[in-house]
This record gives structure tokens, C-alpha cells and sequence, in this order.
């Protein structure tokens, strides 16, 4: 798969050198350039005329969905502190603040319109460029459209994570809609709301389902008929022209969401592309210029290393004391440094979701890292091993989450009643093991400890021969330290 980086982001937040150009001016055109080329005359449906929407009273977007809204310092400081004490799953938090909240208001404002009030450029390609009519139920359907774009990111997500989303995302949603209907539309009857709630939910499973066919088909002629059935309203004069306008409006977004790393999406760094503009599929090296800005921008200080690198092994060349949290998910690790608790002694959060560990004696040399509290595997074959939650359990007996989930009090003495203990192990751990030797716990190693081992000759001669064979300035840089202090830190 390609890894998923975004790159309308990175422009817009790293301004990344000669990516605008390369977005913009393009020989294609853009979804309302191509629309626009189309010279057969407007026919009414008499089916679905113009109703625009005269609300009682507009609803107000939340202030902190505004353009110029900052959470001040002081706010931003208290929150990290308190989510670092209480141990706060963010991205559970962050499930409503994205795909409840924004995420959900810029479905909305695509086709938002208002009687007597000037449309938005996105709404200006659904109700003229389109000539869709503007009306409730249109709205309902162009914000259904984005809403399954996202579903179909989210989905991509790890399973409980993206779950979340998509379900923050879908009850806002109809939570918007009844809001809408009673204080907008002036409908006063529940019973009639509760009429229109239903038959709209009915609505957007069938959406999801002739989306989801058309992307499981790859077939633009399958998502063609999907999309006339929907936003259209199946109309028999339609232009086929704006038919595939509106195609090419879908894959544009599509090609986004497939570039988009989890984390980029998940601190809500996407934004529809514009009908207005084209895309370019990016270049081998632009993808990794924008892997570049991605890390840079999700990378702090701590040390958190961002998923889809093509790792193998986790393994490092040098002691990181300050790492507490690491991110490598996405990758094609199949095994761990034995030495890794002391490469990373404070090592607090490591998350290998859907990598290729498939053994359970692959897992051993996380037993030494005695700080290790939170754990993620999801996706990894070794999940599916008879007795993989006891024994992971039982191997890092200071685990608190395990694969996004509390590791609770009779899993800890279920794993102690099937496996034993370190000095004297059962049976099954035994053959959980195939019959290795579990080490001693090793003692972490200190600064002082590690600067007085020094490099043998042989070591030495093989720093200077690896130094001729640098590729690069940081390589160098590091084997020249080690070699002029006579140690490797």
C-alpha cells in the first residue's frame, strides 16, 4: 500500500519548497473547470425544485470552530499537565474534538446555504455550477457525500480508534440535523422529527453501502451510477459531463485520504481539496519530503517516532535516555533487540500495531523494560497465539493498557495462575518459550556505567572502516564522536 503521508498539510503548515506549483497548475481540470465546459442547457426536475432554506433561526457555529479561535497558553499548559497526571487516552478525547467537531462542520459548510444570503465557493459548484437543486434534503446528501469520505479514511485507522471517530462523526451529525429541523425548518412536532430522523438515518446507510461499492469495484462507472443515484436524485436529464465532474471531485479527495498519515488525520491536519483546484500524483521524492515535514511536525522533543518507515527490526545504534514514547506502527518489524531495554531505559509507550511479529518468544526483550506501561500489537499475527494477553501479561508484569484496553486486575491473575512465575514457570510457559531460558532481569545501565566501556581494536577497526562507507553526514558525525571518545554513547 502506499504509505499514506499528506501532502495538502505539509504545504500549507511546513511550505514545503516547489510543492504549491506542482498542486495547482495543472494541465487537468479541476472538477468546476470541467463542469463548466459543458454547453447543454439546464432542465428543471419538476420533481425536486429550489427550496431554499429560510431558517427561524440560524444555528451558531461554536466559537472554537472559528478561523481565529487559539486555546491560550495557559489552557494549553494546564491541559497537558492534567492529561499527563491523570493519564488521559487522547485518542479517545481527540475522537470528539476532530471527528465530532470539526471534521463534522466542514462536511456541513460544503453545501450550506441560506435564502437571501450569498453562497460559499464550495456551494456555488453544488447549486450552480451543478445545477443541483437547493434544498434540504440536497444539503443532506452533499454532506452524506464528505461524510463517507471520511468514514473511508477513518476505517484505516487502528480498528477501536477509527471506530471512535466514525462514530463521534455520525452522531453529531444527526445530533446537527434534529437541532436543524427544530430550530431551523420550525418542525415542532417530534413525532414528525422522529419521522424525518429515521428516514434520513435510512438515507445515509445507503449512501455508505453504493459508496462502499463503488470503492471495494475501482470502477469509475460504478461510482458514476452511485453518485447519480444519490446527489443527483437519479434524474433522467442529467449531464454527464458534471456527472464526471463530480467523479473526479470524489477521487481527488480519495487520493488525499490515502496520503495522509493516521496521525496527520487524527489531529485533524485534512481539508477537502477546493472543486476549483487539480491535484498531481506526487513523485517517489515528494512522498518523502513530505514524510520529512510529517515527522518534523509530529516529532517533539521527547523523541515520539511517527509510523510507516519500512523498519524490520527495532533496534538502534545509540542509548536514547530521554525516549519515553515510541511510535512504529505501520512498519515490517519482525523482531526486537534483545539489548533494548538498556537502548531505551525509559521507554514508557511503544506502539507496533500491524507489523509482522508472529511468535511469542519474539516478544521476550521487552521483559527487561521495566518501565513499559502501555502496550500496542493490534494487527501484529502473534495476537492471534492461544494465551498471547496472558502471556504478554505475565512477561511485563508493569503493563497498564494492553492493545488500547485496561489490563484489569483477573487477566494479571489469570496469567499468574497459567504461566507461574519468572523462577519457577509452568508447563505452558515453558512451551510458550519453546524451552528458552528466561534471563535474569538485567539492571539498567548508567551514564557513568556505559561511557567506561571502551571500543576493543576490533571494534575501532570496524567504526573506521564503516566510516569510509558513510552515506551520510549524521552516520559520519556519529562514528567520528565515537571514535575520538573511544566509546559509543
Amino acid at each position: 500500500m502506499i504509505p499514506r503521508q499528506v501532502y495538502r498539510t505539509a504545504i500549507k503548515q511546513h511550505r514545503v519548497p516547489g510543492f504549491a506549483g506542482t498542486r495547482l497548475q495543472s494541465n487537468k481540470a479541476s472538477p468546476k473547470d470541467l463542469a463548466l465546459q459543458s454547453h447543454l442547457p439546464k432542465i428543471e426536475n419538476p420533481d425536486t425544485p429550489d427550496r431554499d432554506i429560510n431558517p427561524k433561526r440560524k444555528l451558531p457555529k461554536p466559537f472554537y470552530e472559528s478561523e481565529n479561535f487559539k486555546v491560550p497558553e495557559w489552557k494549553r499548559a494546564f491541559g497537558e499537565l492534567f492529561i499527563n497526571v491523570f493519564r488521559i487516552d487522547m485518542d479517545n478525547v481527540r475522537a470528539g474534538t476532530m471527528g465530532g467537531s470539526k471534521y463534522y462542520y466542514m462536511c456541513k459548510d460544503q453545501g450550506l446555504q441560506f435564502k437571501d444570503e450569498p453562497l460559499s465557493e464550495t456551494a456555488i459548484f453544488w447549486y450552480q455550477t451543478l445545477g443541483l437543486p437547493r434544498t434540504f434534503g440536497q444539503w443532506f446528501q452533499i454532506t452524506g457525500l464528505h461524510v463517507w469520505l471520511l468514514f473511508v479514511r477513518m476505517r484505516a485507522m487502528p480498528f477501536k480508534v477509527g471506530k471512535n471517530y466514525q462514530q463521534k462523526l455520525v452522531d453529531k451529525f444527526f445530533k446537527d440535523i434534529e437541532l436543524r429541523l427544530s430550530e431551523e425548518m420550525n418542525i415542532l412536532s417530534g413525532q414528525i422529527r422522529e419521522s424525518y430522523m429515521k428516514d434520513f438515518h435510512s438515507q445515509l446507510l445507503g449512501i455508505t453501502f453504493s459508496y462502499d461499492e463503488a470503492l471495494a469495484s475501482n470502477s469509475d462507472s460504478v461510482l458514476a451510477a452511485a453518485l447519480w443515484r444519490n446527489v443527483f436524485n437519479g434524474d433522467k436529464n442529467i449531464d454527464n459531463v458534471k456527472l464526471e465532474a463530480l467523479v473526479r471531485y470524489v477521487r481527488m479527495q480519495l487520493y488525499i485520504l490515502n496520503k495522509i498519515s493516521d496521525r496527520a488525520f487524527g489531529f485533524g491536519d485534512f481539508e477537502f481539496v477546493a472543486p476549483n483546484e487539480t491535484i498531481e500524483p506526487l513523485t517517489p521524492q515528494e512522498e518523502e519530503k513530505l514524510r520529512e515535514a510529517t515527522r518534523q511536525k509530529y516529532e517533539p522533543p521527547n523523541g515520539k517516532i511517527l509510523p510507516n518507515n519500512e523498519i524490520r527490526t527495532l533496534s538502534f545504534n545509540t542509548r536514547l535516555r530521554k525516549l519515553k514514547t515510541l511510535l512504529l506502527a505501520r512498519n515490517r518489524i519482525v523482531d526486537i533487540d534483545a539489548n533494548i531495554a538498556a537502548l531505551l531505559p525509559h521507554l514508557n509507550t511503544l506502539s507496533l500495531v500491524e507489523n509482522n511479529i508472529s511468535n511469542i518468544p519474539d516478544l521476550l526483550p521487552l521483559r527487561h523494560c521495566r518501565n513499559l506501561e502501555n502496550l500496542y500489537l493490534t494487527g501484529n499475527p502473534v495476537t492471534s497465539s492461544k494465551y498471547y494477553k496472558e502471556f504478554v501479561v505475565w512477561l511485563v508484569p508493569g503493563l497498564t493498557v494492553l492493545d488500547f484496553e485496561r489490563v484489569k486486575p483477573r487477566l494479571k491473575k489469570a496469567a499468574e495462575e497459567l504461566l507461574g512465575t519468572f523462577d519457577r514457570p509452568t508447563k505452558l510457559a515453558l512451551k510458550l518459550l519453546n524451552n528458552k531460558e528466561l534471563e535474569p532481569l538485567k539492571e539498567p545501565i548508567s551514564t557513568e556505567t556505559q561511557q567506561s566501556i571502551r571500543l576493543t581494536e576490533e571494534e575501532r577497526s570496524k567504526l573506521e572502516a564503516d566510516l569510509i562507507n558513510a552515506t551520510s553526514l549524521d552516520e559520519i558525525d556519529r562514528i567520528e564522536l565515537a571514535l575520538k571518545r573511544g566509546y559509543i554513547e
